[in-house]
């Protein structure tokens, strides 16, 4: 069979291709070296089918940092002069909005800006955004509590916008007041945004018809019910509530478990920060959890207690936490395909130590996706711990181990070639493996790619699968 040269595909399988180019959980970074602007600049052919296939442009992720003079201005050089998105007193995001939008065409958006605590948007990246409001999708803004009251201001409405997340930079003033009005957002469905005033005030400005929230409150102001009070009521807002994220800063001691009424609720996906959250719940229908494991028998209650078929299970270690907890929580989740396990900063342990069971094939045999967050104490130990795991479930499809160093000084060394090799004989025989530290990643480009499926971005870079939106 003939190999065709590549500028004689077809348009319709170029612009397939294309696709397969972008980011699968991410939104786009506009960089000179990844797609769309680099396919865009190969050749006359290849442009006209990326300026002609509008989901190239429909996301765009842009970020202003302290140390940014002038911000993507050296994109502008691929912005057509011609083109409306160029003006020369324009400026570069307020250029690069404008540009991905008219690409777009009339495809909804996905738009991320993120502003550092002493950076402002400038007003000509506002009246560009709201000439596109109409098509806003997933909106994403992390900027000055200013900035985001004048995005409240803006008029609307906004038919199309099902995802919103609205986040100040740390450091920055306390997040506004808001009322988000069900008239002007009809079909808004998911909902990031801090609430340091935690209260029945506050959750009545929000529409009711939410599936999917992440909530941030301090519990120094809750309700005394703390954690059964917080999700009182905010499963009495949000009755349609699957997707739930709450973080909740300033934990005040829990309650006994006869003090907390369990609510029965219908969550498919669960974040909390805490694990003595869980008393207060039954999720029979929870697929997807992530908390922290302390050294109680918090998770165990609830696991027996809900009885859910977990797919998918994450979980933050504490510096006291059991070594034998997994040992004993384990056999609660025989469903389980994907599992996470971080580890603080500052640990005597490691996380490898807390997975042992996991040698044991009968130990969650449906096992696939493993993945491991570490502080990266003597690094050529866990290489080695995590290979002779790995070694132990051959049947695993993908595994990760990141190394984050203790300190922004201090490097990781990179793996041995003993290890390396080890590794290589994993993935002839199938399995796919990553390794990402702050100066190695294996293979090259390891953080873009994403192969259990689109991912959600958690905090702490901890990643479930997608049930908020594509952040």
């Amino acid at each position: 069979m003939n190999a065709v040269p590549a500028l004689q595909l077809p348009f319709e399988l170029i612009s397939e291709i294309f696709l397969l180019c972008l980011p699968s959980h991410r939104r786009v970074r506009p960089r000179r070296h990844r797609a769309p602007l680099n396919l865009a600049g190969v050749c006359a052919r290849w442009r006209a089918v990326a300026l002609r296939t509008r989901e190239l442009w429909a996301s765009i992720f842009l970020k202003l940092s302290d140390g940014d003079k002038r911000p993507y201005h050296h994109l502008l050089l691929y912005i057509d002069p011609r083109s409306s998105a160029f003006t020369p007193d324009k400026h570069p995001i307020s250029a690069l909005v404008d540009l991905w939008c008219t690409r777009a065409s009339n495809l909804p958006l996905s738009i991320s800006l993120c502003c550092s605590e002493e950076k402002y948007l400038p007003d000509s990246v506002f009246t560009t955004m709201a000439n596109y409001s109409h098509r806003w999708s997933r909106i994403e803004l992390v900027l000055p509590a200013a900035d985001i009251l004048l995005f409240h201001k803006l008029s609307g409405p906004f038919p199309l916008l099902s995802t919103l997340l609205l986040k100040v930079p740390d450091g920055s003033h306390e997040f506004p007041s808001l009322k988000l009005d069900p008239i002007r957002f009809p079909n808004l469905k998911t909902l990031q945004i801090p609430s340091y005033r935690t209260s029945a005030l506050e959750l009545s400005l929000f529409p009711s018809k939410l599936t999917a929230l992440r909530l941030e409150c301090d519990n120094t102001s809750l309700p005394p019910s703390t954690a059964g009070g917080t999700f009182a009521l905010v499963f009495r807002f949000f009755p349609h509530l699957l997707h739930l994220d709450v973080a909740l800063h300033s934990p005040s001691r829990r309650h006994s478990d006869s003090d907390i009424p369990r609510s029965r609720v219908s969550l498919i996906t669960l974040r909390v920060n805490h694990e003595f959250l869980l008393d207060s719940l039954c999720a029979p229908n929870l697929q997807h959890l992530h908390t922290k494991l302390t050294s109680r028998s918090g998770l165990l209650h609830f696991l027996s207690y809900s009885q859910p078929n977990l797919t998918t299970l994450s979980l933050e270690m504490d510096k006291d936490t059991n070594p034998d907890s997994l040992l004993v929580a384990l056999p609660f989740v025989p469903e389980l395909t994907t599992f996470i396990v971080s580890m603080p900063t500052y640990c005597r342990s490691n996380a490898l130590q807390h997975c042992q069971p996991l040698r044991a094939p009968f130990f969650v045999p449906q096992l696939q996706n493993f993945i491991v967050r570490d502080n990266g104490c003597e690094p050529s130990a866990l290489y080695t711990s995590w290979v002779d795991l790995l070694e132990s479930r051959k049947s695993l499809a993908h595994a990760e181990l990141w190394l984050l160093a203790p300190t922004i000084r201090e490097d990781i060394s990179r793996p041995s070639s003993e290890v390396e090799a080890r590794l290589e004989a994993l993935e002839t025989g199938g399995m796919s493996t990553r390794i990402i530290t702050k100066t190695y990643m294996r293979p090259e480009g390891a953080k873009d790619l994403d192969p259990i499926g689109d991912l959600d971005i958690g905090v702490n870079n901890v990643y479930l699968p997608v049930s908020f939106s594509r952040f």
